[in-house]
């Protein structure tokens, strides 16, 4: 009939979307979750449904983000491709000791081609506020699984289900096996034994209402920050020098991160 194609059309792009979606929210489950290759999994899944799926606004090969900031193309799909940058971002993150390595020398720099570059904004962050290092942990007991580290190796550059080769990496835990620094910023790219345990006790007093997010250590002269960034993970920020607890500089990159990884402007 005269109104076949339309229907068609409408309901093929009804079965896209509520996949895209699905993938999305499967991914930021991942996430939290700290499945590596899950979370890749749901986000390349989105990534095809959704490049077959913009083909219908546009008659020629263009990139996703140059399709998406057309006038033409609807305000409900925008937003599910700055969630979907924002995923992306949040596991070039999480996972960038993995990524890097394998990446060699097309991502020198970090997430510079997605929405948010976290590795370099934390860089910056770093240098002009001379942190003497940032780094996120995870809490390892929050997880509904068994953590078993994120060191993939990706077997002949490949990205499909069987390309995953499980190889546990060097860890950073402390307090009984409960944290482990999954991404660290600072001199030594690790926290020393003095940092490593003023964060896990300043952590585990503020997850569980019995203090600050904020430690100084007259006797050392050190400063320490933690923040829940996430569902699973926390932020911390170490100084070797006195700095106040609402530091405007330190206060607003730390709201800035719990902001973008909880996806506070998105959801």
């Amino acid at each position: 009939s005269f109104f076949s194609p339309f229907f068609k059309q409408w309901y093929q792009r009804r079965v896209a979307i509520t996949a895209g979606v699905e993938s999305l929210f499967s991914a930021y489950i991942a996430l939290s979750e700290w499945e590596f290759a899950e979370s890749l999994f749901h986000l390349q899944s989105f990534s095809k449904l959704y490049r077959d799926f913009i083909s219908t606004f546009s008659d020629k090969e263009q990139s996703l983000r140059k399709v998406t900031k057309g006038d033409e193309f609807p305000e409900l799909y925008k937003w599910f491709y700055r969630l979907y940058e924002m995923l992306l971002s949040k596991y070039t993150l999480y996972f960038s000791r993995v990524l890097l390595p394998e990446a060699g020398k097309k991502m020198p720099k970090g997430t510079t081609t997605n929405q948010i570059d976290y590795c370099g904004k934390i860089a910056d962050f770093a240098r002009r506020t001379k942190a003497h290092s940032v780094a996120l942990l995870l809490d390892t007991k929050r997880l509904n699984k068994t953590y078993l580290g994120d060191g993939y190796k990706i077997r002949n550059g490949d990205f499909d289900s069987d390309s995953f080769e499980f190889e546990s990496p060097v860890s950073q835990k402390y307090y009984k096996d409960q944290l482990e620094v999954v991404f660290c910023h600072g001199k030594d790219d690790k926290l020393n034994d003095v940092d490593s345990s003023e964060i896990a006790n300043l952590y585990l007093g503020a997850i569980n209402n019995r203090g600050k997010p904020y430690f100084y250590n007259p006797n050392v002269k050190n400063t320490y920050y933690v923040s829940l960034v996430d569902e699973n993970i926390f932020l911390s920020l170490v100084y070797h020098s006195e700095k106040k607890e609402r530091d405007t500089d330190i206060t607003r990159f730390i709201d800035e991160m719990n902001n973008n990884l909880k996806l506070n402007k998105v959801l």
